[in-house]
């Protein structure tokens, strides 16, 4: 830097630098420095030339600066300089940092400020003399004034405050940032990196430094008109933000800002410009809220000002939706009236405002609390002017001035208040949100009784929203203050005004409190002693933390443990009823019914030897006491009413003397209310119960054997069957009598054997006896069956079968079934000996009772394979129907779907080859009516066991059995349905049922579609439910396919679980299912079902089955285009808000199939919503992206639908959007050229004539690369790519001489523009647009000029140039030579200048072009 003590110096420097600031990198900023030094020779600088040159070499530096690529590091040496203690660095520093400051715009520039202002590090401007009278800011803060203080004084005190001033000045006149809504209010702990914020704390640090410099009033006053002329209108907001901020070197400022907002409010008075400067007001009232009188009397002259504008005809909003930055837009706004009104309240109470800086939430709670008597007019009012403020609430970024507005209006009540202010507390209930304990007060204060009606409404978020608030407030961490706010809300009447239910789910938040923190025990149990006063808030209370609804009943004489008790927690409980037992309590039978039943509960659920058990037994009788003690005497009171056998229970069990003891006295109390209760259940203390066993042991001497069959037997039946009516009693008594003949079976001559004993039974009766005599037989051989296999084991067993096929069948059949009852008892008594199961085959003596499990499974096993040896032939099937097989079928599957130990597997092959021996004689019909009938049976194995044999031999039933067994499988349809339908079904029946509902449904007959359509929601319930859903698609697969019209009640139900499957897993029976109903019912897919498919298609594209494109694609085949294209309408309506280029991809990849198969008709009906979507997301996109492509194909479907009178306006449309804007769009202008292009691909020729639109737009662009103005590659590409197009596909009926001529110029100059942009890649698409273009030339003189003007650029300065000329050139003469025939003169002197270039590459491109000139017109050397 040039001064007058280091001229030379200086001068000698400058000769160093000029020799190596062009080889070193660290000079770059001086570059260009020496030549400025140059212009002045020795001896010849003044004091003027020098700071010229001072100004000149800045200026230059600060050029290097910006332009260099290290501008960061630059910058940090720059601010460096500021602080340096080399006087001539830091004033040249300063001189730098000006000139870079008013060089630069936007973001960078506000940050540079701010850079600056910290490195000057100022709390006041620089002591100086003040201007004098007649001086002026800008002649003071001129560059060339301060250069001449540096260039004469530059290690001068004052000259670096000038230099500081100059920075300052320049930092004052930075405007604010281009495209960025400024938040003037915002706090300043708050502030980002984001060039806003920045902005914002520059401007408020300089405001300070400048109200700050009392000792130099008209310099400052001066820099802060310069301040305010760059603020423009946002002075207003800017000062708003100063008086209202909580940073204390702002704080003292307030007053100020205030009283220069006054100034700005008088000069817009005086202009009357109709402004509404209610947007600043809510700021205004913080200042009437503060406790600064001197602010609280400027605040009121702000108002004063108000209300004179207010009055006038008001025609904008001061800064409208714009006040907070980007936060504003819910703002609401009050109408002049109200503005007018409101203002004239203020303002009639400003004595009370200028002396009480707490008076305005007393002025609120009159003015805007509704009044007993008030108007609809006044209420409404009241209502919009607290909305407005609440509004503000919720915009505002500043903590501070949000806490000011909700105290002034924390003394009205109004539902409107929560309402508004619910996004306010939802942002608290954020993660990691930090905020302002008063704020929270003032926010949870919202709750009151006001706002009960919406905390009562389950269709609003208000209930969600204050659940969460005391789960995260209601800690031991959190401030007692706000648990305190919340209690009191509750106390003073919110809770009261609750439902029931919210009571009830209230009152479970605090009790779980109470056990999961101790620290909170009691702020909980005193608030719930508080309020906890309604009977059936307390009875649901009992009702849901009673054991009974989380301990499982246990089975009856077992031994209560304390297993269920590690299952079950008691302490919420043990809270409740320490609070009930503990406060007065409502006289209710109604509460002493359900406490006694909770008692009850803990009797038989919980162990009675925990301490926390018996105090929790010993709280409830209290609390039962106590609600007694309420109740007066009540007359015909039912003994059932009040369960004193709860009591008597508790006194069996109980090993606690203070609950035995309370036992007694509360049964005593009691007994005035429920006396024959009392005294019915005392007895039961002092008794047993027991059961009766009957086994009789008579005998009869074997000589009864030989008495006459006819003359004994009769009487001996009788006298049995007169004492016995039960079978199994009889038959046990009949035992040894029966026996007498059995055992001597093998003294019966063989072939009287059968004979014999069917004579026998028929006298016994054989209903009554064929079952046991059969039996007795089959017991005789149990050992020899047991040890033989196949044919061997049938043989003993002939005596018996014969026997019982001789019996009617209707008599045979329930004989079986009672064997088969026998063989099951059998099993049981083998399994389980200790249970004595009573059985008829029992073990002959005392010692083989003890050890008979294996002989009673063997007579078992036996007698299961004798009934199954007892179907030899097919039952005929007149027979079948009265004599129900199907009961055998049922004991059969009982049998072999038993759970037995490995030891009795055995049972369960024997059962299974019996019962494939009778289903191979059984009809078909007779196997579905033996299911059917097993349906109704109440045991699971058994219905599983049918089922799942219904589900393996439905498929091989005949059509004509399958239509004739119809009812039958409708009635296993019900029973089916109610399986599914039960709450606790064990896994394997629920997988069976549906297994057999998919065999049934695979060949459904017309009369079970309306049972199978009945257990649609049920199979829909299951997948909800989230078991079995594999086995529950697959029933459903075949309904969608076959149930037709029957399944629409459920198909929204289904296709929404559809969708929701395949969000979990891809699975191709779900796709299969919506395809099913794609096929079935298409005209039944609105708009619900089509937007789930869709939206799952686009969501999950990436994971998506093979599956999923095909389905979609069926969609878009089969729904009706009035159903699709609304759909798609409204699925744009979504997508647009957060835009995703592979989900938009997707999108119009469906729009493109949509349109493709849609109808004309209902194309014209949406085109409207359609092109204005194609719009919106024409204006989405970024060239180059993914959407791209599938846009373009979506639009050319659409165009393809219209005709030219449709289309004609869509493409003006979009010509205006992309080239008639108020403002150039490169990106719209690139996407419209690929859009036009992609429909010249389709349309070929039909494109040209709309070209017409296009001609002068791309004469313009091509012109603007012509004259450097434009450098995008895209634009460029694409406006040549379709021009290229339009050539081609030309006919000659648009592209004639005239217009080519028009265009040729400017295509041409896009040879040297190729080269210079170095759009390398293109140059073959340049070539063969000018190739294409000549084609369509017919004049001779056309084709004269771009000749030459091609030839033209092989005289251009740069070779690249000159070769891609002749490149060109070459093309041509290639490919339209005999046109070119008559220019062959002309091309040769080029070809000559080129022949002798100094560049190789252009001799040989020449050669090429001469070779090529030479193969149409010959040699062309002498020419």
């Amino acid at each position: 830097m040039f001064s007058k003590p280091r001229q030379h110096t200086a001068e000698l420097v400058w000769q160093a630098v000029g020799g190596i600031v062009k080889s070193s990198m660290s000079m770059e900023l001086l570059k260009g420095c020496a030549e400025i030094v140059k212009k002045e020779k020795d001896g010849e600088r003044t004091v003027d030339t020098m700071v010229a040159t001072n100004l000149e070499l800045a200026a230059k530096a600060a050029d290097n600066t910006l332009r260099s690529d290290r501008f960061e590091a630059h910058l940090v040496t720059l601010v460096g300089t500021l602080q340096a203690e080399n006087s001539h660095s830091r004033a040249f520093g300063f001189l730098v940092m000006r000139s870079l400051l008013e060089r630069m715009s936007g973001a960078h520039q506000v940050e540079v400020a701010n850079k600056a202002l910290d490195a000057l590090d100022l709390e006041q401007l620089p002591s100086l003399d003040d201007l004098a009278a007649d001086e002026s800011l800008e002649d003071a803060v001129k560059p060339e004034t301060i250069g001449k203080a540096v260039v004469v004084k530059p290690s001068s005190k004052t000259t670096l405050a000038w230099l500081q001033v100059g920075v300052i000045a320049a930092i004052a006149k930075v405007p604010q940032p281009l495209n960025k809504t400024i938040d003037w209010f915002k706090d300043q702990d708050t502030m980002s990196r984001d060039a806003g914020d920045l902005y914002v704390s520059a401007i408020r640090k300089l405001y300070g430094v400048l109200n700050n410099s009392g000792t130099v009033p008209s310099l400052a006053l001066g820099l802060l008109q310069i301040l305010f002329a760059s603020l423009k209108s946002d002075v207003l907001s800017f000062l708003a933000g100063i008086w209202t901020s909580d940073v204390t070197e702002l704080q003292r400022l307030q007053t100020l800002a205030l009283l220069q907002a006054t100034a700005f409010l008088e000069a817009h008075v005086q202009e009357a410009d109709g402004i509404d400067f209610q947007t600043i007001l809510p700021a205004l009232l913080a200042a009437l809220h503060g406790s600064n009188a001197q602010s609280r009397l400027a605040a009121l002259e702000c108002l004063k000002r108000l209300q004179i504008v207010s009055q006038s005809k008001l025609t904008q909003v001061y800064k409208f939706d714009l006040i907070y930055g980007q936060n504003s837009e819910d703002l609401q706004y009050l109408d002049q009236a109200d503005l007018q009104r409101y203002l004239e309240a203020l303002l009639s109470h400003s004595d009370h405002f200028e002396n009480d800086g707490a008076y305005l939430p007393a002025f609120h709670g009159q003015h805007l609390t509704k009044a007993p008597g008030d108007k609809k007019k006044d209420s409404e009012y009241r209502k919009r002017v607290l909305c407005y403020l609440l509004s503000h609430v919720n915009a505002l970024s500043s903590t501070n001035m949000q806490i000011t507005l909700l105290q002034s209006i924390g003394a009205v009540t109004n539902k409107a208040k929560l309402q508004l202010l619910l996004p306010t507390v939802q942002r608290l209930l954020r993660p990691n949100q930090s905020h302002h304990e008063n704020l929270l007060l003032e926010l949870l204060r919202s709750f009151n009784e006001s706002a009960s009606k919406d905390l009562n409404d389950s269709s609003k978020p208000f209930w969600k929203v204050y659940t969460d608030l005391l789960h995260h407030y209601l800690r031991p961490d959190t401030s007692e203050v706000s648990r305190n706010v919340l209690a009191g809300s509750l106390e003073k009447g919110l809770y009261a005004k609750l439902d029931a239910s919210r009571q009830v789910e209230l009152c479970k938040v605090f009790l779980k409190l109470c056990s999961e923190d101790a620290s909170l025990q009691r702020f909980c149990k005193q608030l719930l002693t508080n309020i906890l006063n309604e009977v059936p808030v307390i009875v649901g209370l009992l009702d849901f933390y009673s054991p009974s609804s989380h301990v499982g009943e246990r089975a009856s004489k077992r031994a209560k443990t304390s297993e269920s008790s590690e299952q079950y927690s008691i302490r919420e409980l043990s809270f409740l009823v320490e609070i009930l037992g503990t406060k007065p309590l409502p006289g209710s039978i109604e509460l002493i019914s359900h406490l006694l039943q909770v008692l009850n509960s803990i009797v038989q659920n919980l162990s009675p030897t925990e301490a926390e058990i018996n105090y929790t037994e010993q709280l409830l009788m209290s609390a039962v006491e106590t609600a007694a003690n309420g109740v007066s005497d009540i007359l015909n009171l039912s003994p059932t009413a009040i369960r004193v056998d709860v009591l008597v229970e508790l006194i069996r069990v109980t090993e606690n003397p203070a609950t035995f003891h309370q036992a007694l006295l509360l049964m005593s109390n009691l007994t005035r209310l429920a006396p024959e209760s009392v005294l019915h259940n005392v007895m039961p203390v002092f008794t047993f119960m027991g059961s009766n066993v009957f086994h009789r042991d008579d005998s009869y001497s074997f000589s009864v054997v030989q008495k006459t069959i006819d003359g004994i037997v009769p009487v001996m039946v009788s006298s049995l069957k007169k004492a016995h009516a039960n079978p199994l009693d009889l038959w046990a008594s009949s035992k040894d009598f029966l026996h007498v003949f059995t055992d001597a079976v093998n003294h019966i001559p063989r072939h009287r054997r059968t004979k014999f004993f069917t004579h026998l039974v028929d006298v016994l009766g054989t209903q009554d006896f064929l079952a046991p005599v059969s039996m007795l037989l089959v017991e005789k051989v149990a050992n020899r069956v047991a040890r033989q296999t196949g044919q061997d084991a049938q043989s003993p067993l002939e005596l018996p079968v014969s026997l019982v096929n001789n019996a009617p069948l209707p008599i045979r059949i329930p004989s079986l079934v009672a064997i088969l009852e026998e063989a099951q008892r059998l099993i049981s008594r083998s399994v389980q000996p200790e249970k004595n199961v009573p059985i008829f085959l029992s073990p002959s003596s005392e010692a083989d009772a003890h050890t008979a499990t294996s002989p009673l499974k063997r007579r078992a096993q036996s007698l299961i394979l004798f009934v199954g040896s007892t179907f030899t032939s097919p039952l005929p099937k007149s027979a079948t129907t009265a004599a129900h097989p199907d009961l055998i079928v049922k004991g059969l599957v009982a049998l072999a779907t038993q759970d037995l130990p490995e030891t009795h597997q055995d049972v369960i092959k024997t059962s299974l080859v019996a019962l494939d021996r009778l289903l191979n004689v059984l009809s078909a019909l007779d196997f579905i009516r033996s299911v059917s009938s097993m349906m109704d049976i109440d045991d699971e194995r058994i219905r599983a066991g049918a089922l799942d044999l219904l589900s393996k031999r439905l498929p091989n039933v005949s059509d004509a059995a399958r239509q004739e067994a119809s009812p039958n499988v409708v009635r296993i349809l019900a029973n089916i349905k109610a399986i599914l339908n039960k709450k606790q079904t064990e896994s394997a029946v629920t997988i069976a049922s549906l297994k057999a509902l998919a065999a049934i449904a695979s060949s459904m007959e017309p009369s079970e579609q309306g049972a199978l359509a009945d257990l649609v929601p049920v199979l829909l319930a299951i997948i909800e439910k989230g078991e079995h859903q594999t086995e529950a698609w697959a029933v459903l697969l075949p309904l969608s396919k076959q149930l037709g019209p029957r399944i629409i009640p459920h198909f929204r139900t289904v296709v929404q679980q559809s969708v929701k499957a395949l969000k979990q897993e891809n699975t191709d029976v779900v796709y299969a299912t919506l395809q099913a109903l794609l096929a079935s019912i298409p005209t039944f897919w609105s708009m619900p079902e089509v937007l789930a498919v869709l939206m799952l298609y686009i969501n999950d594209t990436a994971s998506a089955s093979p599956s999923m494109p095909v389905l979609v694609k069926a969609l878009t085949k089969r729904i009706s285009a009035k159903v699709l294209l609304p759909s798609i309408l409204d699925l744009w309506s979504k997508l647009q808000v957060s835009p995703n280029d592979r989900e938009l991809a997707v999108f119009f990849e469906i729009v493109s199939r949509t349109l493709r198969s849609a109808d004309r008709p209902a194309i014209l009906e949406t085109l409207r919503a359609l092109f204005k979507m194609f719009v919106d997301g024409l204006t989405i996109l970024k060239p180059g992206q993914e959407m791209e492509d599938n846009l373009i194909m979506a639009f050319r479907e659409l165009v393809v639908k219209l005709n030219e009178t449709a289309f004609r306006p869509l493409f003006r449309r979009l010509y205006d959007w992309a080239f008639a804007a108020d403002t150039v769009n490169l990106d719209h202008q690139i996407v419209f050229i690929h859009l036009y292009a992609g429909l010249q691909d389709y349309f070929k020729n039909l494109m040209n004539p709309y070209m017409s639109f296009l001609l002068a737009p791309f004469s313009e662009i091509l012109a603007s690369y012509a004259s450097g103005s434009s450098t995008n590659h895209d634009l460029w590409q694409a406006t040549v790519s379709s021009l290229n197009r339009s050539f081609i596909n030309d006919d000659g009926g648009f592209w004639r001489d005239d217009k080519l001529r028009a265009i040729s110029t400017s295509l041409i100059q896009q040879v040297g523009i190729c080269v210079k942009q170095q759009f390398n890649e293109d140059k073959p698409l340049l070539k063969e647009t000018l190739v294409s273009l000549v084609e369509g030339v017919n004049d001779d003189a056309l084709l004269k000029t771009i000749n030459l003007n091609i030839l033209m650029h092989t005289r251009s300065e740069e070779a690249q140039v000159r070769l891609f000329a002749l490149v060109c050139s070459e093309a041509l003469w290639q490919s339209h030579g005999n046109k070119l025939l008559g220019f062959v003169a002309e091309t040769a002197t080029f070809i000559a200048e080129c022949g002798e270039d100094e560049n190789d590459m252009v001799v040989k491109e020449s050669f090429r072009l001469k070779d090529a000139v030479e193969r149409i017109a010959g040699k062309i050397d002498g020419l």
